[in-house]
């Protein structure tokens, strides 16, 4: 055997050596990129002196198993707060502010390498971003809701941040949103206007369509979190009595009976918020009695009580945890809007079916014979309710409107309701005026749909002039 092929013989080895090693590195790389850390959890960091929804100086941490002492990952920022994580544990979106001066902005993270990027520019404050199942984005927009009252709105964007979509259009403050496994979206609700009322849970689908109260409790408490899905069918959340120095309860709702279904977990401490973990118990941050600080702490849900302390630290609080590990990516939704129709449609079956009383105890004051739609602007109109009680309406789309019934001396009987919109091109029902949300209409045909739908526009999106009078209901 010759020289050179004997050089070849020892040379080939160390190259399928060298080979080996770098696809076990490539594969490493390959699955620290593609695989959460596991037991990692990313929560927010605020100093202890700090308040407010927008702390100054607040970070995003990272806490590997194991470590007392988390990374920051948001050195270069004034601020950062709010992160969620994506259904395979790969990203984090959450806002943040470069400088004290500018407004909050969404961000995004890769976790395998920490590469940051801003998701889009915005001129206002934009807050607490999550992922929706197509890889878009739902986040809070500060707007003008209503006579220069600020409140946040939902927008949703591309991943790429393109594409920006307003889906809530009441005057309201929306925050703190998540989305379930059924594909839609649940978000923290608190009416600023015309006047201030406790917050709510709310659920929409991701275009804006059917949206409706999910949980609200009548008693003297708010939620205050946001709503996690635990695997039992369950949601857990943080509620407060509506008073000054009110500790945080845990609580949890039955996802099928959401407003029947309220179960104290614990107020033996003060909880600020709470996510399910792979084991079956939560993480939660809460102050127990004697602690300086909120901290990280396991809490068993059957059992209801504390467990061990994961993380404190007596110069700042740990809130807005996040334990990242793959979820099952929530449903899919379709979008049928139709845009090219800026107009919505109701279907009301009973405007006299209500669990509220009337306004006057008389009989005969005591049932509407008229509905009135109310928008920001003032009384948009009005009709006459059918003999049933009925009513049909086509609306502008995108405007926030309120109901409420007049008899027939023009006082009120009942309302205004709650805000609602209609997006463009959707349909929605409903059974009566404040009825049982849980209670399924009777099978018959309402009167109202013996016509078109009675067309009431807002005053600057009237398509044609109109008196809305009775007699005027066959040429609609």
């Amino acid at each position: 055997m010759n020289r050179k092929k004997m050089e070849r013989r020892r040379i080939i080895p160390v190259i399928l050596s060298l080979a080996a090693a770098l696809g076990v590195a490539v594969l490493f790389a390959l699955k620290s990129d593609t695989e959460p850390v596991k037991g990692l959890i990313v929560f927010t960091r605020i100093p202890a002196h700090a308040t407010g929804w927008n702390p100054d100086q607040a970070q995003i941490a990272a806490l590997k198993p194991g470590n007392k002492k988390p990374e920051i990952l948001t050195e270069e920022f004034y601020a950062a707060r709010s992160p969620e994580a994506s259904c395979d544990g790969r990203y984090i979106v959450f806002s943040a502010k470069k400088t004290k001066s500018e407004p909050w902005q969404i961000w995004k993270m890769n976790l395998s390498g920490n590469k940051i990027e801003k998701v889009f520019d915005c001129k206002t404050d934009c807050t607490d971003p999550a992922f929706l199942p197509d890889g878009q984005i739902v986040y809070s927009k500060r707007i003008d809701v209503a006579g220069g009252v600020k409140g946040f709105a939902l927008f949703t964007c591309t991943g790429d941040g393109a594409m920006h979509k307003q889906i809530s259009f009441h005057p309201h403050d929306d925050m703190l949103s998540t989305v379930m496994q059924d594909g839609r979206i649940l978000t923290l609700s608190r009416q600023l206007y015309p006047e201030k009322r406790p917050a709510q849970l709310i659920a929409l689908r991701p275009n804006g369509t059917k949206a409706r109260l999910f949980y609200i409790n009548p008693e003297n408490t708010e939620p205050v979190s946001m709503g996690r899905e635990t695997g039992h069918d369950r949601m857990v959340f943080v509620e407060k009595a509506q008073e000054k120095d009110a500790k945080g309860m845990l609580v949890s709702i039955y996802l099928h009976r959401p407003l029947h279904s309220r179960e104290l977990l614990s107020d033996d401490a003060d909880f600020l918020s709470a996510y399910p973990l792979e084991s079956g118990k939560l993480l939660v941050s809460c102050q127990p009695a004697g602690s300086g600080t909120f901290g990280l702490y396991e809490f068993d849900p059957v059992k209801k009580k504390l467990g061990k302390k994961i993380y404190s630290d007596p110069d700042h609080w740990a809130v807005e945890p996040v334990a990242v590990y793959r979820h099952p990516r929530p449903k899919k939704l379709p979008d049928d809007l139709l845009c090219s129709d800026m107009t919505g449609r109701i279907l009301c079956l009973d405007a006299n079916f209500s669990d509220l009383p009337p306004l006057s105890d008389h009989e005969s004051a005591s049932k509407g014979t008229i509905i009135e739609v109310m928008g920001l602007e003032g009384k948009w109109g009005e009709v006459d309710l059918e003999n049933d009680g009925s009513f049909f309406l086509r609306l502008t789309a995108n405007k926030p409107v309120r109901f409420r019934t007049v008899n027939d001396a023009g006082e009120v009987v009942r309302g205004p309701s709650a805000w609602i919109w209609l997006r463009p091109h959707e349909r929605r029902g409903c059974v009566g005026c404040h009825e049982d949300r849980e209670l399924a209409p009777g099978n018959k045909r309402p009167d109202a749909i013996a016509n078109l739908p009675f067309e009431i526009m807002a005053p600057k999106a009237k398509v044609r002039e109109e008196t809305n009078s009775k007699t005027e209901k066959t040429g609609r």
